[in-house]
C-alpha cells in the first residue's frame, strides 16, 4: 500500500493544514499517525483503522518525509496551469512591485503558515494581468 501523497511536491495546501491540525492536536502518537496517514491516503480514518498492523506500519514508514523540511526545487517554475488557468511565477526580487513586496513583508509577518494562500498569490499572477489588476486576487 503506498500513500497517495508522498512527497511535498505533490501535497496539497489544504492536506498540509490538515496535518499540521493533527500535529497539534491532543491525540497520542499513534492517533495521530493513524489520523495523517488518512489524510495522505486520502481515506476516512475508519477505513486506516481496519487495516493489519502491518500494512499501517508499512505506511508509517512512508510518513518520515514529514519529518524533513521541504527542500526547494532547483529548476526555476515560470508558469504553471492551475485548474485550466494559466499564470505567470515571479521568483526574483526585481520582479515584485512595491506593493506586492509590502504585501508579502505583511502576509509573512503576520502568522506566515497561516497565510500560506495569500503568500502564494502574491508570487503567482493571471497570465496577462499586473499584480491585482484586472482578476480577483480573492479567487486566486
Amino acid at each position: 500500500m503506498k500513500l497517495k501523497y508522498n512527497d511535498y511536491s505533490n501535497l496539497p495546501i489544504g492536506k498540509y493544514y490538515e496535518i499540521l491540525d493533527i500535529c497539534n492536536s491532543d491525540l497520542s502518537k499513534i492517533e495521530k499517525d493513524l489520523a495523517v496517514i488518512a489524510v495522505l491516503l486520502d481515506v476516512t480514518e475508519d477505513e486506516v483503522y481496519k487495516l493489519k498492523p502491518e500494512e499501517v506500519y508499512e505506511l508509517q514508514q512512508q510518513l518520515k518525509f514529514l519529518s524533513k523540511p521541504a527542500t526547494g526545487n532547483s529548476r526555476k517554475i515560470k508558469k504553471i496551469n492551475i485548474a485550466g488557468k494559466n499564470y505567470k511565477v515571479l521568483s526574483k526580487l526585481d520582479e515584485l512591485n512595491i506593493g506586492q513586496y509590502v504585501d508579502f513583508q505583511f502576509s509573512w509577518n503576520n502568522e506566515h503558515l497561516d497565510n500560506l494562500q495569500e503568500i502564494l498569490s502574491i508570487f503567482i499572477i493571471p497570465e496577462g494581468c499586473k499584480y491585482n489588476e484586472g482578476y480577483d486576487i480573492i479567487e486566486v
